[in-house]
């Protein structure tokens, strides 16, 4: 639920989230990601253009009608920017690796493999977030691959731990970088309550950081959103978060309940191949809406499943494409992408598809999680 700070409306009753318009209608219509989309709802809102409302038409026509096949590029692209983080979050894939692990991690984004990317898309794709399991303040050229794409008319987000030694330069550098929405996720706003799940990080630094940010942005910087997802340890304080969003400057607080199951556990893939029924909407939105770019430009379905082979087994990866090989709207209507749209439509009737990103995953299929 997004709220801004210092609203009245409850965010959370008897020490837990009260569900939001965007949770109810997600659940009513068994889409996952309309909840996430919601939650985000300024970043698609701002800068639309006539282009990019037809190819949102188009994507939602695909999607509502269950079609495969219609045109169009992604109207949400993440960009996995920089793969590396400091921090050790239980949940996370940084949290369960060994050293030796961390040493083989992809090289972050370079600038030109970026530029290429936004230029394959430019008018028509709407936002791009520029983060996935890892840290995106970590790729130096995090500022430039941002002013790039808002120059182009893209919005952009990032969420970040903001746990650095971050110079007044580099604050102002990213503030005015045209960035549309920084998101600082914390789960807790205390020293005793943070560094519970945000293991490494410092809360002293993030508040110096948020601070100065928040005076250097002046009025034309991006909106700042608070993140804080609740934990058994940091419910009791969850209540407080939206008075001190408004006493520090910050924008919005983004608050909902949290899972103590890794990630990777989460989204395994499933052994066998017991197909879910059809439902009255494709049952995953990821190949209608979105795309996740790796580092090296392979193109993946969605940014939930195959978390450990895209980082820690690339040779697994099962990428749809490579925008250095063929551009996104290619790649898109390719049959890689119609097939992973056709599982999503009607599993039992597609599917299985041996080899394929798709094959496995838990959105599609029941099963008892593969073993490694």
């Amino acid at each position: 639920m997004v709220m801004r700070a210092g609203q009245s409306s409850p965010l959370v009753v008897d020490g837990r989230q009260a569900p939001g318009w965007g949770d109810r209608v997600s659940r009513w219509l068994k889409v996952r990601e309309m909840r996430h989309f919601w939650r985000k709802q300024y970043i698609f809102r701002k800068n639309l253009t006539p282009r990019k409302l037809a190819n949102f038409a188009l994507r939602g026509a695909a999607f509502a009608l269950k079609s495969p096949n219609l045109g169009g590029v992604p109207v949400h692209i993440k960009v996995d920017v920089a793969p590396q983080c400091q921090l050790r979050c239980p949940v996370c894939l940084h949290g369960a690796m060994e050293k030796d692990q961390r040493q083989t991690l992809p090289e972050p984004m370079q600038l030109e493999t970026f530029t290429r990317l936004v230029d394959q898309v430019r008018g028509r794709t709407h936002v791009m977030s520029l983060y996935n399991l890892g840290e995106p303040l970590m790729n130096r050229a995090l500022p430039a691959m941002i002013r790039y794409a808002a120059d182009a008319n893209i919005n952009t987000y990032i969420t970040s731990n903001f746990s650095f030694h971050l110079s007044d330069a580099r604050l102002t550098e990213l503030a005015e970088s045209g960035l549309t929405l920084l998101i600082v996720a914390v789960d807790g706003i205390s020293d005793a309550t943070y560094g519970r799940q945000r293991i490494r990080g410092r809360w002293e630094l993030i508040e110096s950081n948020l601070r100065r940010f928040i005076a250097l942005r002046g009025t034309h910087g991006p909106r700042v959103t608070l993140q804080y997802i609740v934990f058994d340890h940091n419910r009791h304080e969850a209540p407080t978060v939206t008075a001190y969003c408004k006493a520090m400057g910050i924008d919005d607080a983004l608050i909902f309940e949290g899972t103590t199951t890794p990630w990777t556990t989460e989204f395994a893939p499933r052994a066998g191949w017991i197909p879910k029924p059809r439902r009255r909407l494709p049952r995953c939105a990821w190949p209608f809406f979105s795309s996740l770019i790796a580092p090296n430009g392979n193109v993946y379905g969605c940014c939930h499943y195959r978390m450990d082979e895209n980082y820690l087994r690339q040779e697994e990866t099962r990428p749809l494409g490579n925008i250095n090989d063929m551009p996104v709207a290619d790649i898109y209507a390719s049959e890689a992408y119609r097939t992973a749209r056709r599982l999503a439509i009607h599993p039992a009737q597609n599917g299985p598809v041996s080899g394929h990103f798709c094959e496995g995953c838990p959105v599609i299929q029941g099963g008892m999680p593969l073993l490694r």
